[in-house]
């Protein structure tokens, strides 16, 4: 399955019976319980956990397929919003289903969450 191989690691199981409809969207956790306690518990979220920390300043997250050939590869950089960096908000992709994957690494295709401390799933 695809993996997430920078920034944080992650993979998804070759036989998961997970499948996600188009504009669907899971959270991939590093602690299930301190999300839920966070977060609630509606909120769709991948099997398992990742492994990992990103920057909060910024850094490159990678996605690669099951022969490992890139999917998706970007760099990120808080400083982008002023409200990302140091005030407690996460940064959102503009649009998640953007064909152009080369403007991911553009601080005009994010945007801070809706709420501090981030607005996972939405």
């Amino acid at each position: 399955g695809a993996k997430l191989t920078d920034g944080i690691y992650y993979a998804f199981a070759d036989n998961s019976p997970m499948r996600l409809e188009s504009d669907a969207c899971i959270v991939i956790v590093k602690n299930r319980e301190a999300f839920a306690d966070r977060y609630g518990d509606g909120i769709p979220l991948a099997p398992g956990v990742y492994t990992g920390s990103l920057s909060n300043s910024g850094e490159t997250i990678k996605l690669e397929d099951r022969t490992n050939s890139t999917i998706l590869e970007f760099e990120y950089d808080d400083r982008w919003h002023k409200e990302t960096d140091g005030e407690g908000y996460s940064l959102t992709i503009q649009v998640p289903a953007n064909p152009d994957r080369g403007s991911w690494g553009t601080p005009t295709a994010w945007r801070p969450s809706d709420e501090p401390d981030g607005s996972p799933g939405q």
